[in-house]
């Protein structure tokens, strides 16, 4: 199928490995399941903010920020301790790009909770997902990667 995507669109590298039908299938499930997970809840965080509105937004970040550093250092030791090599800041090379996107999305962050006060939290979450659109235009212009429409 991958293969067949490639040849017609002339969007996929060639060297795609093509996996068996069933394995595919079941790969593709999953990616669709995990998707379809994050949109619940990315609008279920985003709608919270609305019911936070008395505090202030830094406390706001601040506290998700915390919860989620908490995570993932549990994760990164838990992977430690099951034998896994991995860097909590990274490694060596990879370093500043890692904090300039831990930068950006601090900011988008903060952008679209702002938002949220003052639009309601359906139109922020519609604009919100206009985000796959831009991200596409950002790769083609900047990238120089080709979309498959």
């Amino acid at each position: 199928f991958a293969r067949a995507l490639s040849c017609r669109f002339r969007c996929l590298p060639p060297c795609v490995e093509v996996q068996p039908r069933r394995v595919a299938m079941v790969s593709e499930f999953w990616g669709c399941v995990f998707v379809a997970t994050s949109v619940q809840f990315a609008a279920l965080a985003t709608t919270t903010v609305r019911f936070l509105r008395n505090v202030p937004l830094l406390q706001l970040m601040h506290g998700r920020s915390a919860i989620q550093w908490l995570v993932i250092v549990l994760c990164v030791l838990l992977l430690r301790m099951r034998g896994t090599t991995i860097h909590l800041f990274g490694t060596r090379g990879v370093r500043l790009r890692l904090a300039l996107r831990g930068c950006a999305l601090t900011a988008g962050t903060g952008c679209l909770w702002s938002a949220v006060t003052y639009l309601p939290v359906a139109e922020v979450i519609a604009l919100f997902y206009l985000s796959p659109l831009v991200t596409g235009i950002m790769a083609a212009a900047v990238l120089k990667e080709k979309l498959c429409w």
